[in-house]
């Protein structure tokens, strides 16, 4: 998906990414926009890894740990990670994080990504998305 999405807080928010190979976040391309408001913790991003043709990519396979990274500026190292999960058993390429006070409790804009450890011999991480976290009434319908 690429986009702007906005949401009300403790709802799903879902997203598709491409399957990138290394660390995003260092990178200025964005996959989506997501607009979430303060303190909307419990909010779950869900995150589809898909192929070059768009279908989803089996993670079931995988055997390490699933992870959210995050970062607050252009060029940094992962500032917070997180621990991901499948979303039901990897067969449909969806991992996702459900936002805690750590992500949402202050306005900023985070660089994200999810990474799959143990997947094919390697890692697999999926396009960076920005995470804007916004005063309640910033975020629309």
């Amino acid at each position: 998906m690429t986009g702007e999405v906005s949401i009300g807080g403790n709802d799903v928010l879902e997203i598709t990414v491409r399957e990138k190979g290394q660390s995003m976040l260092t990178h200025s391309k964005v996959a989506a926009v997501v607009r979430v408001p303060k303190d909307s913790t419990a909010t779950i991003v869900r995150a589809t890894f898909v192929d070059e043709s768009g279908s989803a990519i089996d993670l079931s396979g995988a055997t390490g740990s699933k992870y959210f990274h995050a970062s607050t500026q252009v060029g940094a190292s992962v500032t917070y990670q997180g621990a991901a999960s499948f979303y039901t058993d990897g067969t449909d390429g969806k991992v996702q994080f459900t936002l805690t006070a750590t992500e949402v409790g202050t306005i900023r804009t985070l660089r994200c990504e999810f990474e799959v450890q143990g997947y094919g011999g390697g890692n697999l991480i999926g396009e960076m998305f920005l995470l804007q976290v916004v005063e309640r009434a910033a975020v629309s319908p």
